[in-house]
C-alpha cells in the first residue's frame, strides 16, 4: 500500500521521469531516496511488463486508477516533423505514397534535435527526392490527430508546413517512397490523399501559386 502522501509523489515523479529519460538508470541514486530503493527497481521492472500498470496498481493497493493520472495515465506522443508542397516551374507538385501512409501525401519528415525547420527540410527532401529545393516559405502549422492512415495509429503529428520550389523535376526516391509523381492541383485532388489536412494545403498551394502567377509578366 502507498504509505503516505511523500511515497504517492514519489512514485509519480519516477514513473514521469522514467518516461522522459531511456538512460534512468544512471540517475537513480541522485533521483531517489535511499528508502525508496527498492521500490524504485520494483516498480521499474513491472511497469514494463505486460499488464504492468495493473500490477503495480496491485501492489499499492490502488483501486481507481484515474486518480493517478501521471503513474497510469496514457502519455500522448507526438511527432514534431516539416513538410512541403514541392512544385515545378509549370506548378505541378509532387506527391508520393510511402510504406508509412496509406494514400497520398506531400514529402517531409522529423526535426532533428538542433535543426531548425528549413534545414530539416532540405535535408528530408535530400534523402527522400533525391532534389534541391529553393524560395521556401512558411505556410504554417497544424496537428494531426492519431488516426488509422499511418502506420502508428496512436501517433500524434505537429507538422510544419512549407511550399518549396523544385530545382529540378528528376527523382532518386529512396525507400520511404513507393510511388510517386508530379500532378496537377486537379489532379492531385482526384488521388485518394491521406486526410482532408493533405488536401486543404494543397489548396492552399493553389492559391499561393496563383497570386505568385499574377506578377509574373506574361510574355510579349
Amino acid at each position: 500500500m502507498i504509505r503516505d502522501k511523500s511515497h504517492k509523489d514519489f512514485i509519480e515523479r519516477w514513473v514521469v521521469f522514467m518516461r522522459e529519460n531511456k538512460d534512468w538508470k544512471k540517475y537513480q541514486n541522485a533521483f531517489i531516496d535511499a528508502q525508496f530503493a527498492k521500490a524504485y527497481e520494483v516498480i521499474g521492472k513491472v511497469l514494463q511488463e505486460k499488464d504492468g500498470k495493473e500490477k503495480v496498481a496491485g501492489m499499492y493497493n490502488i483501486k481507481n486508477l484515474n486518480a493517478y493520472p501521471k503513474l497510469f495515465g496514457k502519455k500522448e506522443r507526438i511527432k514534431k516533423c516539416v513538410g512541403a508542397v514541392i512544385y515545378d516551374n509549370s506548378g505541378n507538385i509532387f506527391l508520393m505514397t510511402s510504406p508509412k501512409w496509406k494514400k497520398w501525401v506531400v514529402p517531409g519528415g522529423r526535426i532533428e534535435e538542433g535543426e531548425s525547420e528549413e534545414d530539416a527540410l532540405h535535408r528530408e527532401i535530400q534523402e527522400e527526392l533525391g532534389i534541391k529545393i529553393t524560395d521556401l516559405v512558411r505556410v504554417g502549422e497544424k496537428i494531426k490527430k492519431p488516426g488509422k492512415d499511418f502506420i502508428d495509429p496512436e501517433l500524434t503529428f505537429y507538422f510544419i508546413d512549407y511550399f518549396a520550389r523544385a530545382l529540378q523535376i528528376g527523382i532518386d526516391p529512396n525507400n520511404e517512397i513507393t510511388t510517386w509523381g508530379w500532378f496537377t492541383i486537379e489532379e492531385a485532388l482526384q488521388l485518394p490523399l491521406a486526410d482532408t489536412l493533405v488536401r486543404d494545403f494543397i489548396l492552399q498551394f493553389q492559391d499561393f501559386y496563383k497570386k505568385q502567377s499574377a506578377h509574373i509578366p506574361k510574355s510579349l
